[in-house]
């Protein structure tokens, strides 16, 4: 196998070789003697880069709708997901907005528009390359409050569970769950009625959900102290 696909990209077999043992230790496929097969992908799992590509159209019409409640000299907690990342789209720097975040990528995008930024420090995820995890992060975190924060996550389950496939991720949100005055929770539609290994807070506890589908009548009837927000338009771009 490898040499027959060294034939066709020219690329050497023991680099296919690794590279296909990679993808194999993330999930993505699955090696046999007879070559590889992709796998399907459980939402989060995919590596960031490439997820920021995923319903792209909906998850900017979603944001582009956050967008509209941020007030001018706010402070904000961006969490490390691709859900948020078309925020700095909408925010400039006359808003005089002060932004933490966890997501390398998005705090240069924003530092780029002259909007004040910090970038949280921490370790570097194995998983997704562009984020910061771990103890230092967590330490630097326990003084930091917000007016508002907008995080997504892996799942929410039919009983109104947020739950993640990251365990180090989930500690960041929850932390920062309890230091922000406004919670915003970004909610795509493959995400909601699924379960994910580690719980992160029951919807009670938010104040809005932003979304790109209607949730049944009953579930937002039971939460009725959370403000279900649906984004009206897709964008284009």
């Amino acid at each position: 196998m490898f040499f027959t696909i060294s034939k066709v990209i020219h690329i050497s077999p023991s680099s296919i070789r690794r590279d296909l043992t990679h993808l194999e230790s993330q999930g993505l496929i699955q090696r046999d003697h007879g070559g590889a097969s992709v796998l399907p992908c459980i939402p989060g799992m995919v590596p960031f880069l490439s997820r920021m590509h995923e319903y792209k159209k909906e998850k900017s019409s979603i944001i582009r709708e956050v967008s509209e409640i941020i007030k001018p000299h706010s402070t904000l907690y961006i969490d490390s997901s691709t859900m948020a990342m078309d925020i700095h789209q909408y925010l400039s720097s006359d808003m005089n907005l002060t932004v933490f975040t966890n997501n390398m990528l998005l705090a240069h995008l924003l530092a780029e528009k002259k909007i004040k930024t910090y970038c949280i420090g921490g370790c570097i995820s194995k998983r997704n390359e562009v984020i910061t995890t771990g103890n230092y992060a967590l330490e630097m975190l326990k003084n930091i409050y917000v007016d508002f924060m907008l995080f997504s996550s892996s799942a929410l389950s039919a009983d109104g569970i947020i739950s993640d496939l990251d365990e180090d991720e989930t500690a960041i949100r929850k932390l920062m769950l309890s230091h922000a005055k406004i919670k915003i929770f970004l909610c795509h539609h493959d995400r909601f009625g699924k379960n994910a290994p580690f719980g992160l807070t029951d919807i009670h506890c938010l104040d809005y959900i932003f979304s790109d589908f209607d949730f049944p009548e009953c579930f937002q009837e039971r939460y009725a102290n959370v403000a279900f927000i649906k984004a009206t338009s897709i964008n284009n771009n």
